[in-house]
Formats: structure tokens, sequence, C-alpha cells
């Protein structure tokens, strides 16, 4: 079900933050064993990035080069030698695991649709106009479909009426066309038609399964996607924050809410590089040391 309420949590792509609980908490952060992600110092190639991967017993398992940086694995009980061995290396600038992170809660209020984040009356008890003015922008903008936001998160469900026609297609995959419904044999052909990696990802991509089919299986990628870009004004549901916004559907959670570092990574670098210059990341994990 789509829901919608509060302020959503946006990342500017090219500026890049992660999302953590209170620096109070004492629980040790999950990690997926035998992963670190390395990042290297500008100017090291990549020869070098995994001649110093080598050298510390690591193996490199993908590579993430817009940002100078791998993921590598080693075998758990080495894992500690390795990440010191990379930590001195001077051609690595950080190393730390791959942590798990997760959804953030959503609240099972009853009130919670009534949208008070975006104009609050005071209906739940709350101060009025403690909220983001959206009635006042709207006089203004109601948003454009040239806004592509990317929703990181457990995927999208574009059957819903209120996010169909925001569906994000990726025109290198889809006849050149921006419309879902159009009938195209590039999204199936098994071939990487814009070269980006990504085998028909014409409607974004899915980093838990490894596929081309972003659908959410958790609901909570649905729920933000409603509060970023819900259609406004159609008389149905509710009305995100862009009324006619594009959302890119990238999958990095699974259906229970958990992902890793590693492919939230993959998924803000993907969005970098299609095109969406706003992200939406309502995820986080435990601090690290």
């Amino acid at each position: 079900m789509l829901v919608a309420g509060g302020v959503f949590l946006a990342l500017v792509l090219g500026s890049g933050a992660n999302a953590s609980v209170s620096a109070q908490s004492t629980k040790k952060p999950a990690t997926v064993p035998g992963e670190l992600i390395v990042g290297f110092k500008p100017g090291v190639s990549e020869s070098a990035q995994a001649d110093a991967l080598a050298q510390a017993g690591a193996k490199q398992k993908k590579k993430f080069k817009q940002i100078h940086a791998n993921l590598a694995s080693a075998s758990e009980n080495k894992l500690a030698t390795v990440e010191k061995a990379l930590a001195s290396d001077p051609r690595v600038s950080y190393v730390e695991p791959n942590y798990v992170v997760t959804t953030s809660v959503i609240p099972n209020d009853p009130n919670f649709p009534d949208l008070w984040g975006m104009n609050n009356t005071g209906q739940t008890g709350g101060t009025p106009g403690a909220d983001i003015h959206a009635p006042q922008a709207w006089d203004l903008e109601t948003g454009s479909p040239n806004v592509v936001v990317a929703s990181i998160d457990t995927g999208v469900d574009f059957s819903h009426p209120d996010l169909a026609a925001q569906q994000w297609v990726n025109p290198g995959e889809n006849c050149g066309s921006s419309d879902p419904t159009f009938a195209c044999a590039e999204r199936s052909d098994g071939i990487d038609n814009d070269h980006d990696g990504y085998v028909d990802d014409w409607r974004g991509w899915n980093f838990v399964g490894n596929n081309n089919n972003p659908t959410d299986d958790n609901d909570h990628g649905t729920h933000t996607s409603g509060t970023l870009g819900a259609v406004g004004n159609n008389g149905i549901g509710v009305a995100g924050v862009d009324w006619n916004a594009r959302i890119m559907a990238l999958k990095f959670l699974d259906a229970t809410g958990n992902g890793t570092d590693a492919n939230a990574i993959s998924a803000i670098l993907y969005a970098a590089d299609h095109g969406a210059r706003v992200s939406n990341n309502s995820w986080g994990g435990a601090p690290s040391d």
C-alpha cells in the first residue's frame, strides 16, 4: 500500500553521505563476512590497485572506477590482517568492512498518511505550520518530468496508480522512448545496448538479484517513492512532493529490508551515471568504530 507523510531523506548525488543510527548505539554493526571496501588515492592505476590487494592477501571482486575503489574479499580468519595491511599501504585512502544497511522504520500510526509533514494544520496534535510548506510551493511549481529522482531502496511497484506515470525509462535500452508501455525489442534482447555494463536495464536495476527487475517486494521503496513523487491533483491516493518527477527504481535492499554498502555504492553510481541528480535514501545502519 502506498502511503506518504513526513519529510523524505534525499541525497544530492556527488556529495556522498551515509545515514546512521544514533552514535549512542553500542550494537556492533553487521558486515558481509570476508568483504572489504577499499578506496585508493587519486592517480593510483587499476593495475596498482590490483597489486595492492594481492599483496595484502585480498581478491578483487568488483571495481568502482568512478570513486577509485574496490570491493575485495579475503578469508574471514585473515580479514583483520588484510585490513591492517591495506590500511598501511600508501596507495590506499581508506578501507572498511562491507557493512549491512537496512530500511528506516515506517511508523504504523493510523494517522500517518495524513501528510502533516507537507501541510501541518495541527491535525495530529502538532504545531500548525511545522511542515515543508508544500501547498505554497505548489502555487509556484508542481515539478517537472525532466527531474529524475533515484529511489535507492527495496524497489518500486509501478503498478500503483499514483506511480505508474512516474516511471523512469532508460532510453538506451528502450528504443529511445521514455514510455514504459512502448513496445520495444531492446528491453529483452539480452544485449547491453547502451554499453553501461547492465543488460536490458530499461527500468533501472536490481542489485540484490543482479537483474533488470527492480520491482518492490517489501513496500518500503514504494512508500518512499510516493512521498517524493506520487502524482498530484489526480483525485486518488496521495500527492508527492514533486507531482511530475521521473522515479528511477534501483533496488539494493532485499525483501527483508537488508542490503550492503557495496550494493548501495553500485546503485548510487548507477544513478549518477544515468542522469539522476537527486536520490532518496531512507535507510541506515549501525555506526562503524
